[in-house]
Formats: C-alpha cells, sequence, structure tokens
C-alpha cells in the first residue's frame, strides 16, 4: 500500500472549490426547481459555505500560530453559516422583495463571493509557510 499526501500549497484550493461551488449551484438552482441535486447541492451552500469562507478570511493563518485547527474551524463554519444565513434571511424580510428563493440565492451568493474574495486576498497576503494549507492522505493499493 502506497501513501500519499497531498497539499496545496500556491492557492487556496478550499476558498477557491467553495467558490466555484457556490457559482456552479446558482444556475443549477434556477434551472432546476424541483429536484434532489438542488437539495444535495443547497446543504452546503447554506449551513458551511458561508461560515467557512468568515473564518477563512478572519483566520488564514495555520494552527501553529493561532491555534485554531480543522476540526475547529469545520465546528465554526456550522454555526457562522448558519448565523449569518439567519441575518440575511432577516434582513430581506424587511426588504420591498421579501424572502423569495430567487432574491435569497442572491444575495447568498453575493456574500459568498464577496467574503471569498477577502479570503483570498488575505490568505495571498499571508506568508506561505504560515498560511493555512488544505492537506490529506491519499492512500492507494499498489
Amino acid at each position: 500500500m502506497c501513501k500519499m499526501k497531498i497539499r496545496y500549497i500556491k492557492y487556496p484550493a478550499d476558498i477557491v472549490l467553495c467558490i466555484v461551488w457556490s457559482t456552479i449551484l446558482v444556475p443549477i438552482i434556477i434551472l432546476n426547481n424541483e429536484g434532489i441535486l438542488r437539495i444535495i447541492l443547497s446543504i452546503p451552500f447554506i449551513f458551511f459555505i458561508p461560515g467557512y469562507l468568515i473564518q477563512s478570511a478572519l483566520f488564514p493563518i495555520r494552527k501553529k500560530v493561532k491555534r485554531i485547527e480543522f476540526i475547529d474551524r469545520i465546528t465554526m463554519s456550522f454555526g457562522l453559516s448558519i448565523a449569518v444565513v439567519s441575518l440575511i434571511g432577516f434582513i430581506l424580510n424587511y426588504t420591498p422583495w421579501g424572502i423569495r428563493l430567487e432574491f435569497l440565492l442572491i444575495t447568498i451568493f453575493a456574500f459568498i463571493v464577496s467574503v471569498g474574495s477577502i479570503a483570498l486576498l488575505k490568505w495571498f497576503k499571508t506568508e506561505h509557510h504560515m498560511s493555512f494549507v488544505l492537506s490529506f492522505y491519499w492512500s492507494k493499493w499498489k
């Protein structure tokens, strides 16, 4: 068995993946009003991605410096996402458009793109040996 460690050092693969996921999801939701694909792809869009990008913008540094480990990042992402999406829904309730699927989708997508851009800028401004990088082990049989 061969074990291999994959690390994304030159670019933030996690932040880019969150933005790409959201970008792919928007046309799927608009074109496919019913279906299980929309539900499956929407769960991370609502419950994970906004919070993950917020904490990526706030804490772009690795765990050895600020003591935020990967499991803390994941846990914080769920809590922040629930808080942010609830706040967006609350604010949209008092606009003339109300809480409709299209406006909620566009507002959350705009939030994700803006916070994701801030997270990307902060990641690239941080020194590469100190920035948080996504890494995982991959093993295959020989």
